[in-house]
């Protein structure tokens, strides 16, 4: 419209092509009214979902910092928190916290395998002293019933196996059902009882509810 209204390409042009050009025009118009406010809606998701991830990771990170100090003798690289997202059939792990720098597992984990997919299984908490899983063998690994061994292999369990004990509970909607969850990691081996009495503090349990909140609304 305004290379009409200066008069280019050539005055002769826009007279002469009116017939073409000016529904051209109308239906350009007509989209940009109607893409724009879809794509204003469409990044004003993408931001919340930024927004909520950031302060999943930030609330995470609290939540470590405060079990750590509930912790006595615990060291901080010896902690993960992780939460966790119900996505179809698996569960996707969202942006926690760590210090060490650790390998993911590559594990998928899924209703009722691992400890998360017996969060997800349960609906419970999970808390669990991994002691007895630490074993030489495969043969000795697949000895171990099932449930003891939360339902995984022994290549699963070689990729988390520097884990000592674990704790996890559930995040739910307002109607009670399971979104989610999030568990918290520890490395070290001589802090259990102390680890898990940390994660039932009242601290640990109100920041997540926080993390609860932050899912629902993610």
């Amino acid at each position: 419209m305004l290379a009409a209204h200066w008069g280019q390409p050539s005055p002769a042009f826009w007279t002469d092509n009116a017939a073409i050009i000016n529904p051209i025009l109308f239906v350009a118009g007509m989209w940009a009214l109607l893409i724009g406010p879809i794509n204003s809606i469409r990044l004003t998701r993408q931001l919340r979902r930024v927004q909520g991830n950031r302060h999943i990771e930030a609330l995470s990170h609290q939540l470590l910092i405060t079990a750590h100090e509930l912790c006595p003798g615990l060291h901080l690289e010896a902690l993960a928190v992780h939460p966790w997202r119900v996505n179809g059939d698996q569960l996707e792990r969202l942006l926690g916290y760590r210090i060490e720098r650790r390998k993911d597992s590559g594990v998928t984990w899924t209703n009722g395998r691992g400890a998360v997919g017996v969060c997800w299984e349960t609906g419970q908490d999970v808390e669990a002293d991994l002691t007895g899983l630490h074993v030489a063998d495969e043969a000795t690994f697949m000895a171990i019933p099932a449930e003891h061994r939360f339902n995984i292999t022994w290549q699963e369990y070689r990729g988390t196996s520097r884990y000592w004990s674990i704790f996890v509970t559930p995040l739910k909607d307002a109607k009670g059902k399971f979104i989610g969850c999030v568990s918290v990691d520890c490395t070290q081996s001589d802090v259990h009882k102390s680890f898990i009495d940390a994660c039932n503090h009242r601290q640990v349990t109100g920041l997540v509810s926080l993390l609860e909140l932050a899912l629902r609304d993610l």
